[in-house]
């Protein structure tokens, strides 16, 4: 595909997830583009940037920064639906940036790497 391709693709899937989801920061919308899908199809993270920003140029996607993320929302999503979906999610994500929760996930991570290596010797 020539990169303008690439750009319309992940163009198309931004607003399809923001749709889906509402709101989304910039690592869930690389997961889901980025991360998932046919393997011939995953579009890159550079591109998927430069294609969110812009529809972020154009109006079409909306930066709402909350403390140090950014989060994005579509820009005809209802107010109401945003601060919804934002009162659900920005608990959840704060607790996730907490240290203690990060090193434990790195320490069980860790733990479950050396496991899985020790099986395949």
């Amino acid at each position: 595909m020539t990169r303008a391709q690439w750009l319309a693709l992940a163009q198309k899937r931004l607003i399809s997830v923001l749709r889906a989801r509402t709101v989304a920061t910039d690592r869930t919308l690389e997961q889901k583009i980025s991360d998932a899908g046919p393997n011939n199809r995953r579009v890159e993270p550079l591109i998927l940037t430069e294609a969110r920003n812009g529809l972020v140029k154009t109006g079409r996607i909306v930066p709402l920064k909350r403390g140090q993320t950014p989060w994005f929302h579509l820009s005809e999503t209802p107010q109401v639906q945003i601060q919804e979906r934002m009162d659900l999610l920005e608990p959840i994500y704060a607790r996730t940036q907490d240290g203690l929760f990060k090193g434990r996930l790195g320490q069980a991570l860790e733990i479950a790497i050396q496991r899985a290596l020790q099986l395949t010797d």
